[in-house]
């Protein structure tokens, strides 16, 4: 975590973010103990579109925060600007040209519980055709 961390503000500075934006990236890995790295392989397929193969990939981040947490710890996924850099992803992951993050899957005993963040009017976005 603490080599997440350096790389974090090392490509930060590479790319100019501000001292704010390196901050909150590098938090993830200064105060987390455990992070789940879901790595998403894209290979050449003629029965699975490219599409399905990142759909699955969120798949298992999802099933991996869900089982965390009904397993009583406490979870997140947290991804950044840092796992959509290119750069960070070779340094940090060894990642090859078909690969990359799907997401960080971040573990550990729940101290406080996370506050509520605002959610979507789902009927504002939501509409039902009957035929």
């Amino acid at each position: 975590m603490a080599r997440l961390a350096h790389l974090t503000e090392e490509r930060g500075t590479e790319l100019g973010k501000s001292p704010e934006d390196i901050a909150k990236a590098r938090s993830q890995f200064d105060m987390g103990h455990l992070a789940v790295a879901v790595i998403e392989v894209q290979k050449p397929s003629d029965k699975i579109p490219a599409i399905e193969q990142t759909y699955s990939a969120g798949a298992v981040c999802l099933a991996l925060l869900n089982a965390a947490l009904a397993a009583g710890w406490g979870a997140n996924w947290l991804s950044g600007w840092q796992t959509h850099d290119r750069t960070f992803c070779e340094r940090a992951f060894g990642l090859a040209e078909n690969e990359r993050v799907a997401g960080l899957i971040h573990i550990a005993t729940e101290s406080v519980a996370p506050p509520e963040r605002p959610r979507p009017d789902v009927a504002a976005i939501t509409s039902w055709v009957a035929e």
